[in-house]
This record gives structure tokens, C-alpha cells and sequence, in this order.
């Protein structure tokens, strides 16, 4: 017990230390760009109440494409669990990331499946891991493109070879990968046991049979750049929707940074930056910055603890199964 409590003491300094990391950024950003919050609320305000609606709407789809992937990762372990019902989990999911520190909002879904289905830790958990592969896998591709191209000058769909490259080439290294440690003798029992949980993971990801999932996630970021470019346009950035893609990517990768709360501070810095690249100004970029939050996060958040009512999670059983994957009692 005195353990998990130095673990909740750990927790919530890091909580602390990212709520001052991002007051720091915001507050450098402002102050360097000499911006003024009240030109950004006038920019901000161009945005029809309808483009938020559609926007909304659009997170809604996006949610339920990702809910779809994660129920076929659930059925292909022979568990077999209604559309609306892993709907429903996935935006409790993401409510809870949101509101709970740690990466609370991935193990959720486990604890969820755990609590309902009395499935197994280790196969409850693999769900969760895989689905957050396939959003990883795609945005890392798709993220080194983006870099590449938007810090060089290169004809019109030439970003598409260079995608289908990367995808593979990075594909090829999971499959050595698989290959060495498969080869790896361990003879201790726990790592062993880690060993066979990391080739499971590996089977999620087999040919064809996750063919569709990879497809899933390409029309789930499809939907997801489309959101981010129809706020961009409101806005008056002339940008096109692949430079917006790229943009949003290579966001998403400095976001997957822990060093921030909901993104807040890194996100504005590096919107400043990029879209400054493309002579944005710094204040229409926070107007976009502030237009992403409010419809992923905050919409986005209330509907999570709207659908928490039809899936509630202890906040205490997540804690603890943290705790037990830090130390190893769980594998």
C-alpha cells in the first residue's frame, strides 16, 4: 500500500511539472510573438457555429471508425461484442484520458473489457496496445513524410512513393524485429512471459488478415486531417489539404511528447511555427489551435462523460492496474 501511495505521489508532481511546462510555452510564445489574446478571439470568431457542428460530427465518425478496428481486434481473440457497445467504451476512453493523468484513457478499454466480459488481463490489454500500434504505425510514416516535404521542395504527389516507401520499410522492420525476438532464449519466467505477449501483438498485425485495420486507420486519419482542413479554411489559410495533413502529423508527433497537459503549449508553438512557414500569422494560428481544442477535446470530452454514464469505470481499479503493470505483477 505504501508503494501504490509513492506511485500516486509520482503521478501527481508529473501532473504538476506538465501543467507547468505548458503555462511556461504558452506564456513564451505570447510574449516573443507580441501577440494580443483579443485579435486571436476576433480571428476566432470567424468560424460559423455550423462549421463546429460539422466538425463535431466528424470526431463523432472518427471515434466510431476507431471503435470499429478495436472491436476486431477484440473478436479476433474469440470475444465477440456489439459495434455500439466498444463505441460507447471508446469515447469513455478518450473522456477519461482527458480528465485522469498517466495514460489512464488507453488502459480503460482493458479495465472495461476486464469488469464486463471477465476477459483476461493479458488479452484485454493486447486490444489496447495493438489499436494504439496501428494510429502509431501511420502516424510515424505519414509524419517523416510530412517533415521531409514540408522542409523541402518537392513536385505535387510526389509525397505519395515516398509514403508507400516508408510504410513498408518500416513494415520490414517489424518483421525483423518479430524474427530477433523470436531467436531470444530467456529463461527467466517474467521476461519470458513479456516476450510471449510481444509476439501476440505481433500476430495482430499479420497479412492479410489486418489488411482492413490498416485501411481503417488510413480513412480514420483521412476524416481527422478533413476536420483540421475545414477549420483551417474558415480560418482564411490558403493552404491545400495535403499541406494541411502534413502539418497536423508532424503536430501529432510532437504531441505524443508526455510533457504538456492535453497538449496545451507544445501545440501552440509548433502551430506558430508551421503554419508560419506558410506566412500564417501567429495569432490565426492560435485561433486554429483554440478551434482543434474545443472539437476534440472539449466537444469531444463531453461526449465521453455523456457516454461514461452508460460504461462507468472505477477511477481507483485503473490506478491500481497501473500500478501492477509498472511493477510486473501483471504481464
Amino acid at each position: 500500500m505504501l508503494r501504490l501511495n509513492t506511485v500516486r505521489i509520482k503521478i501527481g508532481n508529473t501532473q504538476f511539472f506538465k501543467i507547468l511546462i505548458s503555462a511556461i510555452i504558452i506564456i513564451i510564445v505570447i510574449k516573443r510573438g507580441n501577440i494580443k489574446i483579443g485579435d486571436v478571439l476576433i480571428i476566432f470568431k470567424r468560424i460559423p457555429p455550423l462549421v463546429f457542428i460539422a466538425a463535431f460530427a466528424g470526431f463523432a465518425f472518427l471515434m466510431f471508425l476507431k471503435s470499429i478496428r478495436w472491436n476486431r481486434l477484440v473478436s479476433s481473440m474469440g470475444f465477440q461484442l456489439g459495434i455500439k457497445e466498444t463505441y460507447v467504451a471508446y469515447l469513455s476512453a478518450f473522456a477519461v484520458g482527458i480528465i485522469t493523468p498517466g495514460r489512464l484513457g488507453e488502459l480503460s478499454k482493458a479495465v472495461w473489457l476486464i469488469n464486463k466480459y471477465k476477459i483476461d488481463f493479458s488479452p484485454a490489454f493486447r486490444t489496447v496496445i495493438s489499436d494504439r500500434i496501428y494510429d502509431l504505425y501511420f502516424l510515424i510514416c505519414f509524419g517523416i513524410v510530412g517533415l521531409i516535404n514540408i522542409f523541402s521542395f518537392y513536385k505535387e504527389w510526389v509525397w505519395l512513393p515516398q509514403l508507400l516507401f516508408i510504410l513498408i520499410l518500416m513494415y520490414l522492420i517489424i518483421l525483423i524485429g518479430k524474427k530477433i525476438i523470436t531467436f531470444l532464449n530467456l529463461k527467466n519466467t517474467k521476461t519470458n512471459k513479456i516476450k510471449i505477449f510481444i509476439l501476440q501483438i505481433y500476430s495482430d498485425f499479420s497479412l492479410p488478415s489486418s489488411a482492413l485495420n490498416f485501411l481503417i486507420t488510413i480513412f480514420s486519419y483521412f476524416v481527422f486531417f478533413s476536420i483540421c482542413h475545414l477549420l483551417i479554411n474558415v480560418l482564411g489559410i490558403s493552404i491545400n489539404f495535403i499541406q494541411t495533413s502534413f502539418i497536423i502529423s508532424c503536430l501529432s508527433l510532437v504531441l505524443l511528447l508526455p510533457i504538456s497537459i492535453a497538449g496545451f503549449g507544445p501545440r501552440e508553438m509548433s502551430l506558430v511555427y508551421l503554419l508560419g512557414l506558410y506566412g500564417v500569422s501567429q495569432e490565426t494560428a492560435l485561433a486554429f489551435s483554440l478551434s482543434q481544442f474545443l472539437t476534440f477535446y472539449f466537444f469531444g470530452g463531453i461526449l465521453g462523460v455523456l457516454m461514461l454514464w452508460f460504461t462507468p469505470i472505477s477511477y481507483e481499479n485503473m490506478k491500481l492496474r497501473k500500478y501492477k503493470i509498472w511493477h510486473g505483477i501483471e504481464a
